[in-house]
């Protein structure tokens, strides 16, 4: 097999670069991905795509090129399955990849992947296959057959409901979501724009395999998505929590901690603006430092109450939401606040009331009731039973305490005598 450097041949390598450190990112962050490992797979595929693509364009000789050819559908047959895999996970939606959905949604591609093996016997992919030496391009001419045109559609349905899919879990009045989806909409048509332009007999660049280089076009712009828009740091499904007219204020944070959403009642409460997204959470919201980075990870929430630096302080109820990906990992987390400082003030107006009023209870002993007492000698008989004097009685159930004197009538009975100088 000889080889010989083509332009069109550095292009589609270029493309297989591009999407292999696309890959690379997607294998970086494929735990953190909804859907992480097939959006991986998928570019795994662009890149022996455009990789086979590549050598097809530089190998000289009918057979060599053929079998080449038939190699780049291995890549091929898995792009679209994959992308409509990796759109559903993204969208919450992965319940409909179960063991009825998964074998319909490959036959296509298993079945193609063997007519394309066998074409020489039936033609149905590839009716006529001419070399175009014209210019250097060294590239195939294919006319194709009945089953390519049901490639083509069966790869139009597949790719539009991913790309449904997509726009459904993406869109929101929210900036940093329409980020998002212009990326991922942008994405979604570059292949379809190498397709188109690949069909018509208008063709600017016959025989160059202009989907591949949609494909990797793709990647390169989710990529770029990837590193500006926090695209996939998070299932935007708290774009259906956000409603523009609730009371209470609610956050967004994604994995890193960094604000995705701020809704206009958490606006006004911490007095900021929208352009406080894409800034770290607790440089808008100072309680999460104290809460430390962990706050609400061991748990699927967290609920506490925060005061905010302010003179005077204002008190926050403060709701930690934890984000999970299918694979339980953490990808973000939503702040629910709700500003109680009344609450708070009458609280603490009630526990100080109480501590007087207990204070005030110690301070106060109070006989109440019948006392027995004897007609005689005045003792006071007490739960028990027993008789006590009458000043050790109150002085155990009182805080009052006796001085001894004698009054005027029992001195004149016990000492007449004192009694009598006195009157003298």
């Amino acid at each position: 097999m000889r080889i010989e450097l083509t332009g069109y041949a550095v292009a589609l390598w270029a493309a297989a670069g591009i999407s292999m450190i696309t890959t690379g990112a997607a294998w970086y962050r494929r735990k953190e991905l909804p859907g992480g490992w097939r959006f991986m797979a998928m570019m795994g595929c662009i890149v022996a795509w455009c990789l086979m693509s590549g050598i097809e364009a530089a190998t000289v000789g009918l057979p060599a090129k053929l079998l080449i050819a038939k190699l780049e559908y291995v890549g091929i047959c898995g792009v679209a399955p994959f992308f409509f895999q990796f759109s559903l996970v993204y969208a919450g939606r992965e319940r409909f990849l179960n063991r009825l959905w998964l074998p319909l949604l490959w036959a296509i591609p298993v079945i193609t992947l063997g007519l394309v093996a066998s074409n020489e016997l039936h033609h149905l992919v590839w009716t006529t296959i001419t070399l175009d030496t014209a210019s250097g391009r060294n590239t195939f001419i294919y006319g194709h057959g009945t089953w390519y045109r049901v490639w083509v559609v069966w790869n139009g349905i597949i790719t539009v409901s991913g790309i449904v899919a997509l726009t459904s879990a993406a869109l929101a009045p929210r900036k940093i979501y329409r980020r998002q989806t212009i990326a991922l909409l942008a994405a979604a048509a570059m292949p379809w724009i190498g397709t188109v332009i690949y069909l018509v007999p208008a063709n600017p660049f016959p025989g160059l395999d202009l989907p591949a280089i949609g494909f990797a076009a793709m990647g390169f712009i989710l990529l770029h998505g990837i590193s500006r828009f926090a695209l996939f740091d998070i299932v935007p499904v708290a774009c259906t929590v956000l409603v523009e007219k609730m009371t209470d204020g609610l956050i967004v944070l994604d994995a890193a901690d960094r604000i995705l959403d701020i809704n206009p009642a958490a606006q006004q409460l911490l007095h900021v603006t929208e352009n406080v997204i894409s800034q770290q959470g607790d440089e808008v919201f100072t309680p999460l430092r104290d809460l430390g980075p962990r706050a609400g990870l061991d748990t699927s929430e967290l609920r506490t109450e925060v005061s905010l630096p302010e003179i005077p302080p204002r008190w926050i109820d403060l709701l930690v939401t934890q984000f999970r990906s299918t694979q339980g990992l953490h990808t973000g987390r939503m702040l629910v606040l709700r500003d109680v400082t009344r609450r708070h003030l009458v609280e603490e107006e009630r526990e100080k009331l109480i501590v007087e009023l207990r204070t005030a209870r110690a301070d106060i002993k109070v006989l109440r009731g019948l006392l027995p007492i004897c007609a005689s000698c005045k003792k006071i008989r007490d739960d028990s039973g027993y008789w006590q004097n009458l000043e050790q009685y109150l002085q155990m159930h009182s805080e009052a305490k006796f001085s001894h004197g004698i009054c005027d009538d029992c001195m004149k009975k016990l000492y007449p005598e004192i009694s009598l100088e006195d009157q003298r």
